[in-house]
């Protein structure tokens, strides 16, 4: 499957850097210590994967009408990393996105579809601490990107050319392709080692696919 091909190689390209990362500089004195967390954060996502260069050639030819150019939805997104000992973080993280658009042909025209986009990233960020306990760390990252989209579809049969019947049945159709995401974390390290602060997230697949904003909430082991 292409998702096991993209997976095996985003791992195998960043194997050799990470066992580097691992190994302990005969130079330092005080290795940084390593410290795994977890964090998640539901928000706002908004769907711009349509480019309004190419957007008539999703017009329909029955009612000519064209989709939004951006929708928008609730994410969920869970994360887990670990920091090595030259100060990176290494993270593995899964985002689900469910959103909606409007039919435009005319049988169901006014009515919402379901689709839905999942993310399966690994990254490399670096945490830069501002002072009394207020952090600061980009990430950048490898993206499995699948979108499945689920939508009521028809089949019109016609004989001399008038309308004989109308047979309706349900589409499916998956997509999955590669890219790669932005994350940018503000947050605030507690004495307890639990992290509240705010996440923005660009990811980008074949262009400019989406857009996050979210709370984060983790903890530090």
């Amino acid at each position: 499957m292409m998702s096991n091909k993209i997976l095996f190689l985003v791992f195998f390209l960043l194997f050799p850097f990470f066992s580097f990362a691992q190994t302990p500089s005969a130079n330092k004195t005080k290795p940084v210590k390593k410290r795994a967390y977890v964090a998640f954060g539901t928000g706002i996502y908004w769907d711009t994967g349509l480019n309004k260069k190419y957007l008539d050639n999703f017009k329909d030819s029955g009612t000519g009408l064209t989709p939004k150019l951006v929708v928008s939805g609730q994410d969920f997104w869970f994360e887990g990393g670990i920091r090595l000992n030259n100060g990176l973080i290494f993270s593995a993280k899964m985002m689900y996105v469910p959103l909606k658009r409007k039919y435009l042909d005319f049988i169901y025209k006014g009515q919402e579809y379901n689709y839905n986009i999942k993310y399966i990233t690994v990254n490399l960020g670096y945490e830069f601490s501002l002072g009394r306990g207020h952090k600061l760390k980009p990430q950048l990252g490898f993206v499995y990107y699948r979108e499945t989209t689920t939508k009521a579809a028809y089949q019109i049969t016609r004989e001399n050319g008038q309308i004989t019947s109308i047979t309706p049945y349900i589409n499916k159709n998956v997509d999955e392709e590669a890219g790669a995401v932005l994350d940018l974390d503000y947050y605030y390290q507690f004495k307890s080692n639990l992290i509240l602060g705010l996440r923005t997230s660009v990811m980008y697949v074949l262009g400019l696919e989406g857009v996050s904003v979210t709370p984060i909430v983790g903890f530090k082991f």
